[in-house]
């Protein structure tokens, strides 16, 4: 059975990475096309001329989830979600943008969404800094350094 943890654990990475990467270059293509309108810097709508890939759009995209805690493996899957909910967020402020001839819903329903999604990406986000597991203080720590010493002493 050791052997089937160990596969299950293998494909449960892969599919991660795969969300994950296909997250990125979608919001990426996002990204490029609200460049192109407007709604984000231009610069994020221009495509690089040797590769005809919008270099400029996926590393702002890229710099973006790497600041969401991209390096703390064990909140991969806080990313992962917070990437889906600003790709929605983003999604729905384009839809804001529409006129009346190219809209399929009320404006207000787009609205909703974008505030709806935006915040439960910032509230996932907060909710795992929260649960982040906390130094341990000992009393004769705080008693001997102030509060801002966290780190136990080294044992000698």
């Amino acid at each position: 059975m050791p052997a089937v943890r160990v596969v299950v654990a293998i494909g449960a990475v892969t599919a991660m990475v795969g969300v994950l990467l296909n997250l990125l270059l979608g919001l990426s293509r996002v990204a490029l096309a609200m460049g192109r309108r407007a709604d984000l810097p231009p610069l994020l709508g221009r495509l690089n001329e040797s590769t005809a890939s919008p270099t400029a759009a996926v590393v702002f995209v890229g710099l973006a989830v790497r600041r969401s805690h991209v390096d703390q493996r064990r909140e991969s899957h806080v990313v992962v979600r917070f990437t889906v909910l600003i790709y929605y967020s983003l999604t729905n402020l384009t839809a804001l943008r529409l006129n009346a001839r190219e809209r399929l819903y009320p404006k207000w329903i787009a609205a909703v969404g974008l505030v709806a999604c935006a915040f439960l990406a910032f509230w996932v986000r907060a909710a795992s800094l929260a649960d982040r597991p906390r130094p341990h203080r000992r009393r004769s720590d705080l008693a001997t350094n102030g509060p801002t010493h966290l780190a136990d002493k080294p044992k000698r």
